[in-house]
């Protein structure tokens, strides 16, 4: 009867111990599927259990354990043979008492305990894997925060580098254009400058020749006192040396150079080419001979300035020497453009001091006084102011008898010379007749300041 009712009515220890074993079996499938996580669990597990209970502890909450080389490992062992008997059970195997089941339920009820305890730490694990995830996240949150800062300051100091440069740039630029700019000033200030400096130095030069001029002019009066103290006294000791006016003076005297300076300018007429012959300002202008004709020597003008002129010293004489203010003079020569000297030019010439007389160098002994202002006629006329006469012209030789008829033809070379030479008479006798100075060639060359001068400057 007893048997009866107890399966009426079931025992609440036989449940509680039935729930017990299917949660064993729960975590123990639990730990299979696991695997390593099991493991891991298992080896916590040993370890707590190892902290909650001892090797006697174990013999008396777990029923048949015996100590073994590994207590806990036994006790664990035990557990799962109770808890196969368990899986028995509830089978239907009827080899096990309701009683044993319940001393089992009973002897498991540390084991539960234990089992609890674990899973109550797995959770806590879990819980403190949970945060160090969330501070994880939180931590990964902070260092992509971190490298976007990094990223934007990089970026921002990249761009302030890029500033950097293009004002850099930029200010290479303009220092590029200043330079050039400064270059460029530069260059106009010493362009200024040489100018400048040119300018000073043909000021001075212009207020030198002034200075010159004007000690000329305050000198005039002595000069011409001088001049007519000279003329008288060259008249009363020889009464064949002719007195003439100078055109102008030597200012300065370049030796080294062979250049001297005279104080005619443009102004005066002066052109290139245009030769004086100079003389001692104390005996003045003298050409009655030959010898006093030559004064100190000869110039040419080589270039002419507003007031004054640069001339080279052609020919010095014999035992004399070309100083500043010696007079100089050329009878072709006058400073008053209204005013010319009238010649008549006969014969031929020897301007290249070759020895030989032609009618060519006549012809640019021409062209010479035409250019310097004189007026050249064919004939005498009471106008005529000079005769100047070079070499007659000589008779062709005739050597054969035969042929004198021939040569003595009117329109042959004799016939032609005969009339030259008659011309050549007539015109020195006509200029005694009317008083008109009669020039040879060496005196008219020397009273013009003609030595050997085989170039004219344009």
């Amino acid at each position: 009867m007893a048997v009866v009712r107890a399966r009426s009515s079931p025992p609440v220890a036989l449940i509680a111990t039935v729930i017990v074993a299917v949660a064993a079996t729960a975590l123990a499938v639990l730990f299979y599927l696991n695997g390593a996580k099991a493991a891991q669990d298992a080896a916590d597990a040993n370890a707590k259990l190892s902290k909650l209970a001892s090797t006697n502890d174990l013999r008396e909450i777990v029923p048949g354990f015996a100590p073994g080389p590994n207590d806990r490992s036994s006790a664990v062992a035990v557990a799962q043979k109770q808890i196969n008997d368990l899986k028995m059970l509830i089978s239907g195997d009827t080899k096990s008492s309701i009683e044993s089941l319940k001393a089992d339920a009973d002897s498991l009820k540390p084991l539960l305990t234990t089992v609890k305890s674990l899973k109550a730490d797995r959770d806590a694990k879990a819980d403190a894997l949970a945060k160090l995830e969330s501070q994880s996240t939180v931590l990964n949150a902070d260092i992509a925060a971190s490298n976007k800062q990094a990223s934007d300051a990089l970026a921002m100091r990249e761009k302030t580098v890029d500033d950097l440069r293009a004002q850099l740039a930029k200010a290479n630029a303009a220092l590029t254009t200043a330079n050039t700019a400064l270059d460029a000033a530069s260059t106009k200030a010493q362009d200024e400058l040489n100018k400048f400096a040119a300018a000073q130095e043909e000021l001075r030069r212009n207020l030198v020749l002034q200075v010159d001029q004007l000690n000329n002019e305050a000198g005039d009066k002595d000069r011409q006192i001088a001049e007519l103290r000279r003329r008288i006294e060259g008249s009363m000791k020889n009464a064949d040396v002719n007195v003439g006016e100078p055109d102008g003076k030597i200012v300065r005297v370049s030796a080294a150079a062979g250049e001297v300076y005279i104080d005619l300018g443009a102004k005066d007429r002066m052109t290139p080419g245009l030769s004086f012959t100079a003389f001692d300002p104390r005996t003045g202008v003298r050409f009655g001979t030959d010898e006093a004709a030559q004064g100190n020597g000869s110039i040419e003008v080589i270039q002419v300035g507003e007031k004054s002129s640069l001339c080279r010293i052609t020919h010095v004489t014999k035992d004399r020497t070309i100083q500043a203010g010696d007079l100089i003079a050329n009878l072709v020569y006058h400073s008053d453009k209204n005013r010319s000297f009238r010649f008549v030019v006969f014969g031929d010439f020897d301007l290249d001091g070759d020895g030989v007389a032609t009618a060519a160098e006549r012809e640019r002994l021409v062209a010479m006084i035409r250019t310097w202002g004189g007026v050249v006629d064919n004939d005498i006329s009471p106008q005529t102011d000079y005769l100047v006469l070079g070499t007659r012209p000589s008779s062709p030789v005739v050597m054969d008898d035969q042929a004198a008829p021939a040569a003595t033809a009117p329109g042959s070379a004799l016939d032609q010379r005969s009339k030259l030479q008659d011309q050549y008479d007539g015109l020195a006798a006509k200029a005694r007749s009317l008083s008109i100075p009669t020039l040879n060639a060496n005196r008219f060359l020397a009273m013009i300041g003609y030595y050997n001068t085989t170039v004219v400057r344009n």
